[in-house]
């Protein structure tokens, strides 16, 4: 942990509060992530002349991306965007 997060941290008494704080400090990172997995996946186009195996890897890539990110894809994803 660096001396900037240490001195932020340094009034919490517990591991809990601590990573509760960080957890909140990280929350539009991972909201910005996950955006961005999203975004590849639905801007995915097969380019000309390219094998359709080569395009299908590369959804596949784009879905593991996304589910590594924790998003949930439904109806309402698409409208979320």
């Amino acid at each position: 942990m660096s001396s900037v997060l240490q001195k932020q941290h340094e009034n919490f008494y517990t591991a809990k509060e601590i990573m509760i704080n960080l957890e909140d400090l990280l929350e539009g990172q991972v909201t910005l992530t996950r955006q961005s997995a999203i975004t590849n996946l639905m801007n995915s186009q097969q380019k000309p002349d390219t094998p359709v195996n080569e395009h299908m890897l590369k959804l596949m890539g784009f879905f593991a991306e996304v589910e590594d990110n924790g998003v949930k894809l439904d109806a309402n994803t698409q409208i979320e965007i």
